[in-house]
């Protein structure tokens, strides 16, 4: 008798799961997309700048990543991203006012999106004064601007910004209108002082104003490798000196009665080949020297 012996083989499949890509479920597709930081602080100033990011997660919550994001603004007049699609994008304050920044991604069910308000409001943080300098002959005039403006010195464009009050520190020598037109009478200095009260917040700014009753003779001052030659002089008040550097990078930094224009060069000083001229209305003694090289030093004796 034969006996057939049946065997049962099972067969057993393992599924497994998982991926290395982060997390994300093979197949799986987006759902949402959620921008960080979910608050954007309000822009004080115009100019300024804000990062967001986007995060996609699938039907399934995973995150997912190499998904497009597509990011607009509502109000390009007040806030620009800087990327029209990727994972994140560069928010900059335009103008005044409110918007919303939107990311948005594709899904099977259509596209979803999420949202970030952005408030831009100008913060009073200066005032500013041009031009730079002011040096007049006597009966000559300069029209000055001072201009209310944010932390990065741009103009306040709101409502109800006032106007700079003017004033003067010597009218004697220099007076000035209440619209900044400045009007130089005689030789001397005055100091012109430009004020705002807005926001609750006063912020004042000065400028200089120098007044020669006739243009001065020139004077010649150059520069060896370690000198000032001359390493004396003697002018009058109003003269001017120009500085000629010459052989190696100086600098001419004044230690007692400066010229209008005040030092030449920083620490580094500045090349050979550097022309400046320098004018000198207070009468005193001026002594000036050389921060690159040891000993290297100069002095004018200003006459009335």
């Amino acid at each position: 008798m034969n006996k057939i012996g049946v065997i049962s083989i099972s067969l057993v499949v393992a599924a497994c799961g998982g991926s290395d890509d982060g997390g994300t479920t093979p197949g799986e597709r987006a759902a949402s997309v959620t921008i960080s930081p979910a608050t954007v602080a309000t822009f004080a100033s115009l100019g300024q700048t804000a990062g967001l990011t986007g995060q996609v997660r699938g039907d399934g919550g995973s995150v997912l990543n190499n998904v497009t994001i597509s990011w607009t603004t509502l109000s390009a007049s007040v806030a620009s991203v800087s990327a029209a699609t990727g994972s994140g994008t560069t928010v900059t304050s335009v103008g005044n006012g409110n918007t919303k920044i939107i990311a948005t991604v594709a899904t099977p069910s259509g596209a979803r999106s999420d949202t970030v308000d952005v408030a831009v409001q100008q913060a009073f943080a200066a005032v500013l004064i041009t031009p730079a300098t002011v040096n007049l002959q006597a009966n000559g005039t300069q029209q000055l601007t001072a201009s209310l403006v944010d932390a990065r010195n741009t103009a306040l464009a709101l409502p109800g910004v006032p106007a700079a009050a003017f004033s003067t520190s010597n009218s004697a020598v220099a007076d000035v209108s209440a619209t900044g037109l400045v009007t130089a009478k005689t030789n001397g200095n005055a100091v012109i002082t430009a004020s705002a009260t807005f926001q609750g917040i006063t912020h004042t700014a000065t400028r200089s104003v120098v007044v020669a009753t006739s243009v001065g003779q020139l004077h010649e001052v150059t520069t060896t490798a370690a000198s000032f030659s001359p390493a004396s002089l003697t002018i009058r008040a109003g003269d001017r000196v120009r500085f000629t550097i010459a052989a190696a990078p100086h600098n001419v930094l004044f230690d007692s009665n400066p010229p209008v224009e005040g030092d030449i060069g920083g620490a580094g000083g500045v090349p050979p080949g550097t022309v400046e001229t320098r004018t000198f209305n207070a009468a005193g003694a001026t002594n000036y020297h050389c921060s690159i090289h040891n000993g290297m030093t100069g002095s004018i004796t200003v006459n009335p």
